[in-house]
């Protein structure tokens, strides 16, 4: 079932708290996280067919990304995938990847929503992957609210023998989340990663960045525990786009970026 009119600010809050554990028709099922693409030069990031970030290594072998993907909330469903597990998509409409370029279509399993990932690797010395996301309302008619996120486990450092899984985490108050190490937090060079907004379409969209206690959360509008400084411990982090109203045909477009340092 779908909301199909414009709902007020309080209703949409209430509606997507009651949304948070509900997986779409697709039911919850194991998503693959095999790699599938690996991209040219430093450093070594990877995906899988679904678009998820499956490996980013640095070139002394410190894993910084533990598991990665995305949320789409829309009207009374929430369909997931995060690598390790996944609910409310068909298998991936297309993955084709060349150079440094990935594009993956996911289909909802009611055929509703459409959501097109274009993933872009920088050059090695910007050490940046760049995903632009796409969403489509093939419905004949407007849902609301629509959400969409993008949900990262950052293990920052992480390494088979002398790493950590516990870091430091901060928000910007807009546009950025990081998550990093203290020169002594780590038996190694302490690194960061920032995850940063670039572009939302439209522009009266609202977004924000969080640091999830889960980080794994598959929820539409999880808390920001960084919301008072920082936090240190194994989360996650989220940039998350309030899309609103989708009018049938209708589509939104974000774009964000990784980057360490």
């Amino acid at each position: 079932m779908f909301s199909r009119t414009l709902c007020t600010a309080v209703a949409c809050m209430a509606l997507l708290n009651v949304q948070a554990q509900k997986a779409g028709p697709g039911g919850i099922g194991v998503a693959s996280p095999a790699p599938f693409y690996k991209f040219p030069g430093a450093p070594q990031v990877t995906i899988s067919n679904h678009g998820n970030i499956v490996g980013f290594v640095s070139a002394t072998g410190a894993t910084h990304v533990a598991s990665e993907g995305y949320v789409l909330c829309y009207g009374y469903t929430v369909a997931y995938d995060l690598a390790y597990s996944e609910a409310g998509f068909e298998p991936p409409t297309t993955a084709n990847c060349w150079g440094n370029t990935c594009i993956v279509t996911r289909i909802t399993s009611d055929r509703v929503m459409r959501l097109r990932q274009v993933i872009i690797k920088s050059r090695s010395e910007d050490r940046a992957l760049s995903i632009e996301m796409t969403v489509i309302n093939q419905a004949g008619y407007a849902i609301s609210p629509v959400v969409l996120r993008r949900q990262v486990d950052l293990d920052v450092d992480a390494r088979t023998l002398g790493g950590t899984v516990i870091n430091r985490f901060a928000t910007s108050e807009l546009d950025s989340l990081t998550a990093w190490n203290a020169p002594f937090d780590t038996p190694g060079v302490g690194s960061a990663i920032l995850v940063r907004h670039l572009r939302a379409e439209p522009s009266s969209m609202i977004y924000m960045p969080k640091i999830t206690s889960n980080p794994v959360d598959t929820s539409c509008n999880p808390q920001n525990i960084a919301v008072n400084g920082e936090v240190r411990g194994n989360y996650g982090g989220s940039m998350q786009y309030n899309v609103g109203t989708l009018t049938g045909g209708g589509r939104a477009t974000v774009k964000l970026q990784y980057q360490r340092n």
